[in-house]
């Protein structure tokens, strides 16, 4: 009887013992699958958190960047149409050949002489332009004698600019000598001098037939 009891009493324990243990091992692994998910779950949202934050990131980024651009551009146009606006006027009232204070000077001079009116195109040169200049304040005359049989010469009343150039002269050119003397030329010559303008549809007869022989006082005139 006594052993019966003790077996049943070994038997009881060792059940009571398996039963706790497998409680134990159920209680671990449910711990286990729910740290498990836990971590899985913060893993997940602090990847969707950051996903977002990047996205966020970006779009604003993105919205400021264009907005930058388009200031930019709004601050940039106004700009550019004013230069070009300037860049047009400025080219609409130079005259071509002629640049800042040269751009209201007439394009030709007269030179009257016995009675004869002669249209003289101004030369590209500093020397002509500042010849109309003086001009702008009224007529210049000029007494001119007769030089070498292919010219008329004579002093100005002023200086001009000189710019002497080897040219050979050819009947209408009209010529600064020496900085201060003026040539108007009815033959050929080869010389340095500095261009004042030509005598339009000049030949050395017209020419000879307006200014004589001798001796002649020109005037000068707008």
């Amino acid at each position: 009887m006594k052993v019966r009891l003790f077996t049943k009493g070994i038997v009881l324990a060792v059940s009571a013992v398996l039963v706790t243990a497998t409680m134990t091992l159920a209680g671990c692994s449910g711990n286990q699958m729910s740290s498990s998910s836990g971590v899985n779950s913060s893993s997940s949202a602090a990847a969707a958190v950051s996903s977002a934050s990047s996205v966020t990131a970006v779009s604003s980024l993105s919205s400021a960047a264009a907005a930058t651009t388009s200031s930019s551009s709004a601050a940039t146009s106004p700009s550019s149409s004013a230069a070009a606006t300037a860049s047009s006027s400025s080219e609409a009232s130079e005259t071509p050949g002629q640049t800042g204070s040269n751009a209201a000077v007439p394009s030709s001079i007269v030179v009257k002489a016995n009675g004869t009116m002669l249209t003289m195109a101004l030369a590209d040169s500093e020397a002509a332009f500042a010849l109309a200049r003086e001009l702008q304040e009224g007529p210049i005359s000029v007494d001119l004698h007769s030089y070498g049989g292919f010219e008329k010469v004579g002093p100005l009343p002023m200086p001009l600019p000189a710019s002497d150039r080897q040219v050979t002269t050819e009947p209408g050119d009209v010529m600064l000598y020496q900085g201060n003397q003026i040539t108007i030329f009815h033959g050929s010559n080869s010389w340095a001098y500095t261009p004042l303008g030509h005598i339009e549809g000049a030949t050395a007869e017209s020419l000879l037939a307006a200014l004589g022989d001798g001796d002649v006082t020109v005037e000068l005139a707008l």
